[in-house]
């Protein structure tokens, strides 16, 4: 999901694994019970710092 914009939308109930999103407009939006795994390299060693 290269170069997306998302207006106004809502996800329940999901499952986000292994998922890179780069360059990425949310607006307005609801997510609700969602599990994300799989972070970027980058993210990951943002968190160790």
């Amino acid at each position: 999901m290269n170069n997306s914009i998302i207006i106004n939308s809502t996800i329940e109930n999901s499952t986000i694994s292994n998922s890179e999103i780069i360059n990425q407009t949310i607006k307005n939006q609801t997510i609700t019970n969602s599990k994300i795994q799989g972070a970027t390299e980058e993210e990951k060693a943002a968190k160790e710092e």
